[in-house]
């Protein structure tokens, strides 16, 4: 009986996000909600070790001739998730379809079984890692049938992108596509249809976001108009951040060096929250994963999580994995507005394509990428 060999140094750098967390834990005073945080993340810790045992050569066999089904089985489960929403309220509840559109948000996060419910933040961010996925498998499909099916998917996730209405997973898409137009631009024989189908799915995404109907007609790019106003404002979705953002950076100047610890920093931020803006009590956190890691564990955490980041980011460069870089920079340009490292249906995506990618191209003494 062979026993697997555990790549220590890709365990140990994969699992930095939760290991300085563990440190945190010594600087807590709410160990429960520690310990309950540590528990949500543990895919940080899990995802990494089962990496760390499987051989390279194997995950590279993998990419090499199942990575369609790996991205399509992702893509797939989230269109049929999508989908179902739609069917559950027409057939059982016999709602329009421009009522569920209208309510859509409401809908997925509230009104089904609660065991299947999902922020409309995170579904819109698991749409946009399978519209990254369906490209990148669209370009391999040789069946015609196949490549029907996936540009059907691709229409479906834009428009339901549209519909969730969520400004960052939006913007983000946009950019990873400028990232992989440049990237792609002097090797791509169809350069102009590359560029047709980037202008089709500016458009189509422009459309739903101002003509598909709105809950209380809602639209959140309209908060863009009034920006000057809307900061100030903590009824809107980005004056909230705001205030949360200055929050934060508040308690963190008061504990700069270590934080307040890995089980104090939301409980902190809502009860000044509570007592600065006379609101009704909620448990709020930072919507900002950097911000999350400054105000839990200060200057020192913060620092090795941001050299995690930009190790990862290098790697994927030096190694030329377009669809590595394009996913990184997806998740982390959502960390801006959202902590997706602190809720299951983030931290879950990020663990697992986030590892599963980098030990394609991890080679720890490999001298180009120290």
């Amino acid at each position: 009986m062979t026993t697997r060999r555990v790549d220590k140094y890709f365990f140990v750098f994969t699992s930095i996000p939760y290991l300085i967390l563990l440190l945190g834990m010594l600087n807590t005073q709410n160990i429960y909600y520690g310990l309950k945080a540590l528990e949500t993340r543990s895919s940080l810790l899990l995802y990494p070790l089962c990496f760390a045992l499987i051989p390279k050569k194997e995950i590279k066999w993998q990419i090499e001739n199942r990575l369609n089904y790996i991205l399509g089985f992702f893509c797939f489960a989230t269109f049929i998730f999508s989908l179902s929403i739609f069917f559950y309220f027409k057939i059982f509840e016999e709602r329009t379809l421009s009522y569920i559109i209208q309510h859509n948000n409401t809908l997925m996060n509230i009104s089904i079984y609660s065991k299947y419910q999902i922020h409309p933040i995170y579904l819109a961010l698991n749409v946009g890692v399978s519209l990254i996925f369906s490209f990148f498998i669209h370009k391999t499909l040789k069946n015609n049938n196949l490549k029907l099916l996936n540009s059907i998917f691709i229409l479906f996730s834009v428009l339901l992108l549209a519909i969730i209405n969520k400004r960052m997973a939006i913007i983000s898409l946009i950019i990873v596509g400028l990232i992989y137009l440049i990237l792609n631009f002097k090797k791509n024989v169809n350069k102009n249809r590359t560029l047709f189908y980037y202008v089709i799915f500016i458009i189509l995404i422009f459309l739903g976001v101002v003509f598909f109907p709105r809950y209380k007609d809602q639209n959140s790019f309209n908060e863009f108009k009034k920006i000057s106003s809307v900061i100030y404002d903590p009824e809107t979705s980005i004056g909230k951040r705001v205030y949360l953002y200055r929050t934060a950076i508040d308690i963190f100047l008061k504990n700069p060096l270590l934080g307040i610890g890995t089980g104090d920093a939301d409980i902190n931020l809502s009860d000044r929250l509570v007592n600065k803006l006379q609101i009704k009590y909620q448990n709020y956190n930072t919507h900002n994963q950097y911000l999350s890691y400054l105000v839990s564990l200060g200057l020192f955490g913060f620092i090795i999580f941001m050299v995690y980041l930009f190790y990862i980011l290098k790697i994927s460069i030096i190694r030329n994995d377009i669809l590595f870089i394009c996913l990184f920079v997806f998740l982390c340009l959502n960390m801006l507005s959202e902590n997706i490292l602190e809720r299951e249906s983030g931290v879950l995506v990020y663990a697992f394509f986030i590892n599963f990618l980098l030990k394609s191209n991890w080679n720890f003494k490999n001298k180009n990428i120290k």
